[in-house]
């Protein structure tokens, strides 16, 4: 049977048609084949319709009229629903089938399991020839990315759900800015680039990052970064490799190097810190009160981009503290710290989380107390433990020097008393927010010289000091003895020896101690003997051995002199009656009056 010659040049018509419609795959190239075909007069026809349809597909390209092109950007935004969770949007986007180009602009797509969204001003991807499938890798560029996810997520399952098939694609891109945001902590960080590959779901990027904006409870640093970082992601692991280092002006400069990845065996990340200079970082955040100092040191890094482990080995020197209202605006009451060290870890979670481990303060010398009438220094060891703000912790010092230099006084009219001489590291502890902390105190020696008192303390004090949400003030409970050495007494006429053990309660207020002692002393020829009891705010001395009226004996300590009294002594001793024991008994001449204003007792026997 033979084919009519018409009806076979229709099917060679329409196969040239369809031969030039991979115009709409390979571009106005493909009109190149049917070319040679012209100059055969059997193939003229078919490769007239070939290079004629051809160009009329390549000519529709360009208006944006090509279904095959319709069908990569399709494929493309498909890919992208399924590794990212939402479907990307766009304002234009084009094929170029010669180049096998597909580029979109201003693509936006949500980023539902990161909590964000990203967005790029122009992305080309580049997959050979028509993009046609299974020919070879791709290369995906793109510039002006911004990306915005939220610090609580969980990177490391977002990241393990991207796609693990797909073919091998080169990543080139310029001017990144990645804002990770968080409810303490918000970090921006601007890229110049970012060059990587990804293959069968495994990755890894190389970046170069130039600026690091990092937000701390609403205050901003603005940090300089020189170097490069690698995000990489093998057989399931992620890891990040850091060789960066990161300046503040004058405020801190430090060097990050390392990989931090899940797998504990696999090293870490470290962080040396050269400097940290704690006056200026902290007059960022808080003004009523000032730390100084430098920092130095290392913290190792790691765990998860979900929970990361901060291990500190740092060194501080120069350390001091000033708080303007607790130390009466006094700058010499600041509390001093040559040297100390401080170790331990910091586990933060998702950026909203700060917990502290077994942090450790160690200082070999500081200030204890700096309060304008009790002074004391020595060695102390600081453990806290807790999430923030809610801390828990542990003090053990030792009190190698220290005054207590407040005059004692049981007049009813006194503007001072007992609260002046609680230690001021009460109300710097006060400034936490909530806070338990037990501490356990060892007093080698403590002077006393509170008129008409001189001698010094030793012994053991332990306690607990609790600082709730909302209160002001924190509870204080002490336990432990005091025992007064080289006691000693001088007022007006009469002069001896103390001897006495101060009795701390817990379970009472620290102010309401019990006092236990002996006073032994002469005035003239008159022997004072006493015994001390009562508690510290209101004492109690029962006398022994009095052979003259009590008002007799108080008027002998008040007057009694070897020689005349002249005016300055004169004054001078009713200063000391009228401090110690009021106008009336100033008035008087009989320190014994005191007891009625109801701050001591005294009793006599004979």
């Amino acid at each position: 049977m033979t084919v009519p010659r018409r009806g076979l040049g229709d099917l060679t018509l329409l196969a040239g048609v369809v031969l030039g419609s991979l115009g709409f795959v390979l571009g106005g190239f493909a009109a190149l084949v049917a070319v040679p075909g012209i100059f055969f007069s059997r193939l003229r026809a078919p490769a007239l319709a070939c290079f004629c349809t051809t160009v009329l597909c390549a000519g529709l390209s360009m208006f944006g009229i090509n279904p095959w092109g319709s069908f990569i950007r399709n494929a493309a935004l498909d890919e992208l629903e399924a590794a990212l969770g939402a479907r990307p949007g766009y304002t234009a986007a084009r094929f170029n089938p010669a180049a096998g180009t597909l580029r979109f602009d201003n693509l936006d797509v949500d980023l539902p399991g990161l909590g964000g969204n990203a967005r790029v001003v122009s992305v080309t991807i580049e997959g050979g020839p028509g993009m046609l499938p299974g020919m070879g890798s791709r290369r995906i560029s793109a510039r002006g990315l911004r990306i915005i996810v939220d610090g609580r997520s969980d990177f490391e399952r977002f990241l393990g759900g991207l796609p693990q098939t797909g073919p091998d694609t080169e990543v080139d891109l310029e001017t990144i800015e990645l804002l990770v945001q968080g409810p303490q902590v918000d970090a921006a960080v601007l890229i110049s680039s970012a060059r990587g590959t990804t293959s069968t779901g495994n990755f890894e990027v190389h970046v170069a990052p130039r600026q690091l904006y990092l937000t701390l409870w609403q205050q901003t640093h603005s940090l300089q970064v020189r170097g490069a970082a690698t995000f990489a992601r093998q057989g399931g692991r992620s890891k990040v490799a850091l060789d960066l280092k990161v300046a503040d002006q004058d405020v801190l400069s430090l060097y990050a190097h390392g990989t931090l990845q899940p797998d504990p065996g696999a090293g870490g990340l470290q962080i040396t810190v050269d400097y940290i200079d704690l006056q200026q970082l902290w007059a960022r955040y808080r003004k009523i009160d000032v730390w100084a100092g430098t920092v130095r040191g290392n913290v190792f890094v790691s765990g998860s981009l979900s929970e990361l482990r901060l291990d500190m080995e740092l060194s501080l020197a120069e350390l001091s503290y000033f708080h303007r209202a607790v130390m009466a605006l006094d700058e010499s009451r600041a509390f001093l710290m040559p040297a100390a060290d401080l170790n331990g870890r910091i586990r933060m979670r998702d950026g909203e989380s700060f917990t502290l481990e077994g942090l450790l303060l160690v200082a070999p010398e500081c200030s204890l107390c700096t309060g304008p009438y009790t002074q004391a220094s020595g060695e102390g060891i600081l453990r806290l433990d807790g999430t923030f703000p809610a801390l828990q912790g542990t003090l053990a010092a030792t009190v190698r020097r220290g005054t207590l230099s407040r005059p004692i006084t049981w007049s009813p009219a006194a503007l001072y008393g007992l609260p002046d001489m609680q230690p001021n590291l009460v109300q710097v502890a006060e400034q936490f927010t909530d806070l338990d902390l037990d501490f356990g105190i060892e007093i080698d020696r403590l002077d006393v010289a509170c008129e008409p008192l001189t001698g010094w303390l030793a012994g053991e004090l332990s306690g607990n000091l609790r600082k709730v949400p909302g209160r002001k003030d924190a509870r204080l409970s002490v336990g432990g003895n005091l025992d007064l050495k080289d006691g000693r007494f001088a007022f007006c006429a009469a002069a001896g020896e103390v001897a006495g053990t101060i009795e701390f309660n817990p379970n009472i207020p620290s102010y309401e101690a019990g006092i236990r002692g002996t006073l032994k002393g002469v005035v003239s020829s008159t022997t004072l003997s006493a015994d001390i009891t009562g508690r510290l705010s209101h004492p109690g001395l029962a006398f022994t051995g009095v052979l003259i009226p009590p008002d007799d004996l108080g008027r002998l300590i008040a007057l009694h002199a070897d020689g005349s009294i002249d005016a300055a002594e004169k004054g001078r001793r009713t200063e000391s009656i009228t401090r110690l024991c009021g106008p009336a008994a100033a008035i008087a001449n009989n320190p014994f009056l005191a007891q009625r204003g109801g701050r001591v007792s005294f009793s006599f026997r004979p």
